[in-house]
Parts: structure tokens; C-alpha cells; sequence
């Protein structure tokens, strides 16, 4: 809501979500971009479980989004987020959300402790097969490394 409010960001939800949140009157007139569930994220770049990746966030309103695999059984996954280095925090502030196969919101993360740690460090149970992580940014541009591990 806050990135709608702030920067024009869609909310992305499934139909049953749309329909069930726009009765509350504090989210009318959030612009919704509803995806059927069980569609996957079009733009999603594969990644593997613990292989960083090295992205730049251009601006408030740039997003990349990954899908990697979880393997059989499902398994507690490790979200982090550093600066481009891939060891400290500096000039980096992410958010970090992550979401099933069918891409329902499954966990997310907006500073480890703010103000003086603005990157991500979380984990999540998440059911075997495809996910699909999520990664924006304030006072961009910056370059950041994602990594996402088995815990």
C-alpha cells in the first residue's frame, strides 16, 4: 500500500484478494494488478539455491523478481541482502518479498534494523517447486547482491 500511495506501484493480487481487500475502505482506490493464481511472474529471472546474484535497483519503482526451486519436501530458505560487495550493507536500503508457485505473498522483510541496517536477512518454510522472490529499493540507484540459500 505504501509503495502505491508513495510511487504508483500497482498492488499485485489474485482476484479473491482484490475482491476481499477492496472493501476495506482505507485501501479504495488502490490500483490492483490481478494475475490469475497459478500463473507465474513473466519476468522472473532463474536463480539457483545459494549462487549470488549481482542486480542494480535504477530507481524507487524498479523491481527484479527471481524464481528459483525448493527442493522435494519443501525447506526453510535464507533470503539475504547486501550491498554489491556481497559482504557489507553500504549505500543499500531493499525490501525483499517472497511468494509460493501459485504466487501467493508468502514472507517478506524491510530493514533488518532501521536505521542502521537497511538490508534483508530472513527465513521462510517454503513448499517444494518453483517460488518466486522479489526485490525493490529506496534512494536508489544502487547495485545490491541477493542471496538465497537452503537454511
Amino acid at each position: 500500500r505504501v509503495l502505491h500511495r508513495r510511487h504508483g506501484i500497482p498492488v499485485y493480487a489474485n482476484s479473491g484478494t482484490v475482491e476481499a481487500l477492496s472493501r476495506d475502505v482505507e485501501l479504495a482506490g488502490l490500483k490492483w494488478q490481478v494475475f490469475t493464481t497459478g500463473t507465474t511472474f513473466p519476468q522472473a529471472m532463474d536463480i539457483a539455491l545459494g549462487t549470488p546474484v549481482v542486480a542494480q535497483i535504477a530507481n524507487d519503482t524498479d523491481m527484479d523478481i527471481y524464481e528459483f526451486t525448493v527442493p522435494p519436501g519443501g525447506a526453510v530458505i535464507r533470503f539475504q541482502t547486501f550491498d554489491q560487495g556481497g559482504a557489507g550493507c553500504s549505500r543499500v536500503d531493499t525490501w525483499v518479498d517472497v511468494y509460493d508457485a501459485d504466487t501467493f505473498w508468502m514472507d517478506g522483510q524491510d530493514d533488518i534494523n532501521y536505521p542502521s541496517n537497511l538490508c534483508e536477512d530472513f527465513t521462510t518454510l517454503l513448499p517444494a517447486g518453483q517460488n518466486y522472490v522479489e526485490v525493490g529499493g529506496w534512494f536508489s540507484p544502487f547495485a545490491y547482491t541477493l542471496l538465497v540459500s537452503l537454511n
